[in-house]
């Protein structure tokens, strides 16, 4: 990941990721895992997702502090229909995390 900034008239590359994406291929059966990125209430929210029957996808949290990014909290759910969906967000900032399971039965035929 490459964030660019406007310096006069020029884009100049400001900071550099190889870690936060993933492989374009590291999705799985589903492709390429990059979901979104966004900045809400200051916090920069990257997704990304994948699997084929079992799916995953998770959300990693960044502020932005002392000239560069750290991160402070990554939320994530995992499961496959008819069994189990977990749900996962961890707060680094506070230490807290919370996990929900639930379980799911599909009738067959």
């Amino acid at each position: 990941m490459i964030i660019y900034k406007l310096q006069g008239k020029e884009w100049t590359v400001w900071k550099k990721s190889d870690q936060a994406l993933y492989g374009s291929r590291d999705g799985g059966m589903m492709g390429d895992p990059f979901g979104d990125i966004e900045i809400k209430n200051g916090i920069l929210l990257i997704s990304q997702n994948g699997g084929s029957s079992w799916k995953w996808g998770h959300t990693d949290k960044y502020r932005f502090q002392n000239g560069a990014f750290y991160l402070i909290g990554y939320a994530g759910t995992y499961g496959k229909p008819c069994e189990y969906w977990t749900e996962e967000d961890f707060n680094l900032s506070t230490g807290k995390l919370v996990v929900k399971k639930e379980y799911e039965t599909c009738k067959s035929g």
